[in-house]
């Protein structure tokens, strides 16, 4: 029995260690990929890679929309998150904004649970909002990110979001 035993102890911690690391694991998103762009922002968008960005010479808004979806575990629905991170390439005449929004599910009601602005002129960059432990609740809400790129009509080169992570 204490030979079972000895054998049985590490199988189950081998089992078990990839759910702790799920568990910690994040939301992550190539702004390229899984985005619904606005209506008002279809003529102008475009996307290469990763990066979402304007159409060569176009001006305005770009607004998308991402789903966040419970990536923590499937039976978490609380995850630790408590970071909100943008990677960017930005230059001047331009900016972007990213939020994370929650939403009550019945009602549709949204509230901004983080949001940050880029800095002006800085080429390569990724900035971050934090928010407290156990804000996200998927028994409660739903949530979603919106990207808005600005680019005036003195911006040389298009702004770029690239990445969007919440961990």
């Amino acid at each position: 029995m204490n030979r079972f035993i000895l054998y049985l102890i590490p199988s189950v911690a081998f089992l078990i260690s990839p759910l702790v690391a799920f568990a910690q694991s994040g939301w992550t998103s190539a702004c390229s990929a899984g985005a619904t762009i606005d209506e008002a922002s279809l003529s102008i968008y475009q996307t290469n890679g990763a990066s979402l960005l304007f159409r060569a010479g176009a001006i305005g808004t770009i607004t998308a929309r991402y789903n966040v979806a419970n990536c923590a575990s499937p039976t978490s629905t609380t995850p630790p998150w408590t970071t909100f991170e943008l990677g960017y390439s930005d230059r001047i005449g331009a900016e972007i904004t990213a939020t994370l929004f929650q939403v009550e599910p019945c009602s549709g009601e949204t509230t901004t649970v983080c949001s940050m602005t880029t800095q002006r002129g800085v080429l390569l960059n990724c900035i971050k909002c934090t928010f407290p432990a156990g804000t996200i609740d998927f028994s409660n809400y739903v949530y979603y990110v919106q990207v808005d790129i600005s680019r005036s009509l003195g911006a040389v080169l298009s702004p770029q979001a690239n990445t969007l992570r919440i961990y």
